[in-house]
């Protein structure tokens, strides 16, 4: 090993700490609570590779300005790198879609029932799984 890598690890890590915490403190336009979660960061030669999840093509910009008025001024690159799938499988399932909120009475049953009916309509097999821990109200819809 050389000597110039024996500290460079520990330097790139606290490096990683700091633009991670600066992307959680962003607040800017699109994302006003910032971005944190599922983000791979990685040192690349002269720049810092950030791997999102979701495609920050159009929003390049507002990132790089919203890092620069947290402090952290080195040059970025953002990568679209989708979540990891789950490993869960339900069999004969091919897409689940979820309406959910954290508020009652916003419609969520409504929205359900008539995209389910509406994908039915299209010719696709739908089924519904309510789970509204107080009280289900699919039944009535």
């Amino acid at each position: 090993m050389k000597f110039s890598n024996l500290f460079s690890k520990k330097q790139t890590e606290n490096d990683q700490t700091v633009l991670r915490q600066a992307l959680s403190n962003l607040n800017t336009r699109h994302f006003p609570d910032g971005i944190w979660g599922q983000i791979g960061i990685e040192k690349q030669k002269k720049n810092w590779l950030i791997n999102v999840p979701f495609n920050a093509e159009t929003v390049t910009d507002e990132l790089v300005e919203g890092l620069k008025q947290v402090g952290f001024s080195e040059p970025v690159t953002f990568h679209y790198h989708p979540s990891a799938a789950t490993p869960y499988k339900i069999s004969n399932v091919k897409q689940v879609v979820v309406v959910a909120s954290g508020k009652g009475g916003v419609g969520k049953s409504t929205v359900t029932t008539n995209l389910a009916a509406s994908l039915a309509k299209t010719g696709h097999k739908v089924g519904i799984l309510d789970a509204d821990i107080y009280g289900p109200s699919m039944p009535l819809m």
